[in-house]
């Protein structure tokens, strides 16, 4: 009976940490909402993926996120912090058509590399090798090799809407006029410390004109301290007066040795550090609905 009443009591105390830990997620959510005409944007912030699951062992739940990621991930290890509920969504509509680009991090995560170890021919091998040594070991012996820097060439999701080659440019000059902002957020997607050997981080940040147009930067900023340090940014601006949007993702990348001439704080900072890379490969499209006769 004494037994039976423990049980009991465990089970309501892990009820009521559960309940704690709902309510806590609820109340962590944060959503904002903005309206520009042909374009309606939401970002959706939240805490972080949790390490385990809620529920009992062998106990299908569909709407946990732990789970989710799992299944849908090859990924041998997630990054340290996992923003799971975060989102930066962009609604566009033409003439009765709706679609919308989303940027968020299950998507980002799949276009990791999960069967092999970094891509050392682009970077400076010995010293990377090195410089991880120990974990590329453990990876190696215990586990399946995945790509421990979580590289990603993630453009966003695209539903409803395409996306096409063009030589079309965004206009940088105008992006650095000091316009009004009506509305401006920034969303991380998820970050990690690589071992105490760098970072890796993705997030998204938008910024609304008064104008009349907007500009979007996903931003996948990495570094291996004193090794490498790559950025992938994905930009992206639409006006009210186009029917279209301008996307442009460029990847840049250094070895340290080469960035000899750049103060090293400088290169900590990943809204100073891109400009200091060669752009090693980039692409530029026009996004727009996606029309039934565009099959």
């Amino acid at each position: 009976m004494q037994n039976f009443s423990r049980i009991s009591a465990r089970m309501a105390a892990r009820r009521n940490v559960d309940e704690v830990m709902v309510r806590a997620a609820a109340h962590a959510r944060k959503e904002e909402n903005f309206d520009m005409g042909i374009f309606e944007f939401t970002a959706i912030a939240g805490h972080i993926l949790e390490s385990s699951c809620k529920h009992p062992d062998g106990v299908e739940q569909p709407d946990c996120l732990k789970c989710k990621y799992e299944r849908e991930l090859k990924l041998e290890e997630l990054p340290e912090m996992v923003f799971a509920r975060n989102s930066l969504t962009i609604r566009f509509s033409d003439h009765g058509l709706r679609g919308y680009i989303q940027f968020n991090c299950l998507d980002a995560l799949k276009m990791v590399c999960a069967d092999r170890l970094p891509d050392v021919k682009v970077g400076a091998s010995t010293a990377w090798q090195s410089t991880r040594q120990d974990r590329i070991l453990q990876i190696s012996e215990h586990q399946k090799p995945f790509d421990w820097t979580y590289t990603t060439h993630y453009k966003g999701t695209l539903v409803g809407l395409k996306a096409t080659p063009t030589t079309d440019r965004i206009d940088m000059e105008r992006l650095k006029r000091r316009d009004t902002i009506s509305f401006s957020t920034n969303v991380i997607l998820f970050e990690d410390e690589l071992a105490d050997h760098g970072i890796a981080q993705l997030s998204a940040r938008i910024r609304v004109m008064q104008e009349g147009y907007f500009f979007v930067l996903l931003r996948f900023y990495m570094r291996v301290d004193n090794v490498l340090l790559r950025v992938c940014d994905t930009r992206i601006v639409g006006d009210l007066g186009d029917r279209h949007m301008i996307r442009e993702w460029q990847l840049r990348e250094a070895k340290y040795e080469n960035l000899r001439h750049v103060h090293p704080e400088l290169l900590l900072d990943a809204d100073r550090a891109w400009m200091h890379l060669p752009i090693v490969e980039e692409h530029v499209e026009r996004i727009s609905i996606e029309r039934p006769d565009d099959n």
